[in-house]
């Protein structure tokens, strides 16, 4: 009878359930379904006992969110001695959980949840946190749920829901104006077009460690900062109050070192600075012949000049060129010996000022004798 009897209680418990019921586990069934004393399978209910998993036994890893108003270290103040089972969920403003220390690797698990409005900051007394929660330090702030787990000597961020935007500025004279959550997330702006600026709101206003980032595409722009505020620019060397700067194309990096105003305090990188994820930008002020560094990289020609392919360069190769100056000083494309060169119509010059042209190998025999394909804007 006891094989019938559990096959009518399998059945008795998916009516509940469909019922929207939760069904009693009696005590004597809990082994047959793999839940121990204290344990359910209810994710809005927190497992305060201990499960011990068996051959064809199943676990009900569970989370319970628990609001956290203040700062408070993390397996001490926050909740219990052991917070790992808690989703831990800042509901007030400026939250810090403090990390202990870390430990050997894969010993330590925690979820932090984020409300959608209240950012909240993870410290820890030794090495740093880094990941995909970027920016690493040894305290950042975060915009975004996330899990850490440790590696022996710092923590890890192997889990977040962050993922950064994409601006694209393509209008011109068009004024952004920074977001929390685009400070936040590291947030990249794209600039296509002329006279674009880019406002900060006041640093101490931003997150302490956020970054932003600007890719600008043959154009200048600006960055102007909050009143209270100064740029110190590794590029233009200024730091005075609320003077804005004007930076060429390039690649750059905007941060607060510190969530302090005064002179100083948004640092940008200088030009060049490359994005994990985005091709790397140089510029040429006259004739060159290319390498296998610029491969996977833009070209900007500040100046008439002749771009030769050599033979070396692999397949696979692609090189974007674009003409940053005046429709008559134009980016004449060559052949190096032992190379071919393939353009419709046989146009091998840039179009006019910013014209974009691109260079891909298709083929190399022997490693000397590169192919390669010549398309874009040319006349």
């Amino acid at each position: 009878m006891r094989p019938l009897f559990r096959w009518v209680s399998a059945l008795a418990a998916i009516f509940f359930i469909a019922a929207g019921l939760t069904p009693t586990v009696r005590a004597q069934d809990r082994a047959a379904i793999g839940l121990g004393a204290g344990l359910t399978n209810n994710q809005t209910q927190y497992n305060s006992g201990n499960q011990l998993a068996v051959s064809g036994q199943k676990i009900f890893p569970q989370l319970m969110p628990k609001p956290i108003t203040s700062s408070c270290t993390v397996n001490s103040t926050c909740a219990s001695a052991n917070d790992g089972g808690y989703l831990l969920l800042a509901t007030a403003a400026s939250v810090t959980y403090t990390l202990p220390a870390p430990g050997a690797a894969g010993t330590f698990f925690q979820n932090f949840g984020y409300d959608g409005t209240h950012p909240y900051t993870l410290t820890t007394p030794s090495g740093n946190i880094y990941g995909s929660c970027a920016p690493i330090g040894a305290s950042i702030m975060l915009t975004f749920s996330a899990t850490l787990t440790t590696d022996g000597t710092s923590y890890v961020c192997i889990a977040s829901i962050g993922v950064s935007s994409v601006v694209n500025l393509a209008t011109a004279s068009t004024n952004t104006t920074v977001t929390q959550s685009q400070w936040g997330n590291g947030a990249i702006f794209i600039i296509t077009a002329a006279t674009n600026t880019i406002t900060l709101p006041q640093v101490t206003t931003l997150f302490q460690n956020g970054t932003i980032y600007v890719l600008a595409i043959g154009n200048t722009w600006t960055l102007i900062p909050n009143a209270a505020d100064g740029i110190n620019s590794t590029a233009n060397g200024s730091t005075a109050i609320n003077t804005s700067q004007v930076f060429g194309a390039g690649f750059y990096t905007i941060t607060t070192p510190a969530a302090t105003s005064g002179a100083g305090a948004v640092a940008v990188g200088a030009t060049g600075s490359a994005i994990a994820g985005l091709n790397p930008i140089t510029s040429q002020g006259g004739s060159y012949t290319f390498a296998l560094t610029d491969c996977n990289t833009t070209v900007h020609f500040t100046a008439a000049a002749t771009a030769t392919v050599p033979n070396s360069l692999p397949v696979g190769c692609d090189i974007a060129v674009i003409q940053d100056v005046s429709g008559s000083q134009q980016v004449t494309f060559a052949a190096g010996s032992g190379a071919t060169m393939h353009s419709a119509g046989g146009l091998i010059h840039t179009n006019t000022q910013y014209s974009g042209v691109g260079i891909h190998v298709y083929s190399n025999i022997g490693g000397g004798a590169a192919v390669y394909d010549l398309v874009g804007d040319r006349s």
